[in-house]
């Protein structure tokens, strides 16, 4: 007898035993197992989700604190020469970053620069509203408002944003090098000197507004002045920390020049006169606001009292700035005053 072949030999040993059946393999167990493989796919996919959208969820609430904590501030011992300027604030000071970039990031966080940018950032604000205003309700009041009532008002609101503008931008980028800290500090000193020139010029315009040559007079003596005065803000020492009070000193004096035609419109028409065709008195209330915060910066207080209790809110430079905008914003009040008086028909002098 022939012996079967191999393949049918196989075939019989595994599958003739008595009494049994031939058994197949499993497709069942197979797909349990790629169904199970799936299932965890899927189970990791949504887990992923989930710490996806937790993640999403944990920037929006909780990034600005955990970057904040990672962000370091210095102390003013830390500091390089050219950035301690008052050792009366210990604390809250950014390191020198050589990039604008960064700097520019400090936006995002709170330091001892904070208030300063915060202050005249809205300065600029406001007088951009301001401009706004001017243009769609105050010149339409009267027919005899012109071109030149537009300029006047112009000129004081520009300087007034040009001020602040560089103000915060000095307070920004004052961080980033040594160079760099002095070319903003320049810009910063040239902003100041226009906003007295754009004080000087409106408040003497309704003084004179009759005698327009009296007030081009004035108006060449503090532009004079003011040049004379961003010369010698090009000396690099005048820009020294140790020389503030010289700084604060020399501003004062020339913005107290704008006092000359203050003095002349007084002693010409009477207090009562020049408080209605000038705003007498509120450019009075302006130069307090301005004197105080210049002296209250030169003296470095509150802080010389309590050293290190001011680092971050309420230093004498935040309070200067803030005495700026007021002051700036009630000069703004007498020269609205003074432009009703001037045009309306009831009051005007000519």
């Amino acid at each position: 007898m022939q012996h079967p072949t191999p393949f049918l030999s196989d075939f019989h040993t595994s599958s003739a035993t008595p009494g049994s059946r031939a058994r197949r393999p499993s497709r069942r167990r197979g797909r349990r197992k790629d169904d199970a493989g799936v299932n965890d796919t899927r189970n990791d996919s949504r887990n992923d989700t989930r710490n996806n959208t937790h993640r999403r969820s944990k920037s929006s609430t909780q990034i600005v604190k955990e970057k904040a904590n990672q962000i370091r501030l210095y102390a003013w011992h830390e500091l390089e020469s050219w950035q301690q300027d008052n050792e009366f604030l210990h604390n809250g000071y950014r390191k020198a970053t050589n990039s604008y970039r960064l700097s520019l990031a400090s936006l995002s966080y709170i330091h001892n620069q904070t208030g300063n940018i915060l202050s005249h950032l809205l300065g600029v604000v406001l007088f951009t509203i301001f401009g706004f205003f001017v243009s769609l309700e105050l010149v339409p009041r009267y027919a005899t408002a012109d071109v030149y009532d537009i300029g006047i008002f112009a000129v004081f609101g520009a300087g007034a944003m040009v001020c602040f503008g560089l103000s915060a931008f000095f307070h920004t980028f004052g961080n980033h090098s040594e160079g760099v800290y002095h070319s903003w500090l320049l810009l910063d000193l040239y902003g100041i000197l226009g906003l007295i020139c754009g004080t000087v010029y409106s408040g003497t315009y309704y003084g004179f507004y009759c005698e327009p040559k009296i007030w081009l007079v004035y108006s060449v003596e503090i532009t004079a002045i003011t040049i004379i005065g961003g010369l010698i803000c090009t000396i690099p020492r005048f820009r020294a920390p140790k020389y503030r009070v010289v700084r604060a000193t020399v501003f004062g004096i020339i913005f107290f020049s704008g006092a000359v035609p203050m003095t002349h419109a007084l002693k010409a028409f009477g207090r009562e006169q020049v408080a209605k065709q000038m705003g007498w008195n509120w450019l009075v209330a302006e130069a307090c606001l301005y004197v105080t915060g210049a002296m209250i910066y030169a003296c470095r207080f509150p802080e010389c009292i309590k050293p290190g209790a001011f680092d971050i809110w309420g230093n004498s430079h935040q309070v200067f700035h803030i005495f700026a905008v007021l002051g700036a914003l009630i000069h703004l009040v007498g020269m609205i005053q003074a432009f009703d008086y001037n045009h309306n028909p009831a009051t005007r002098r000519c």
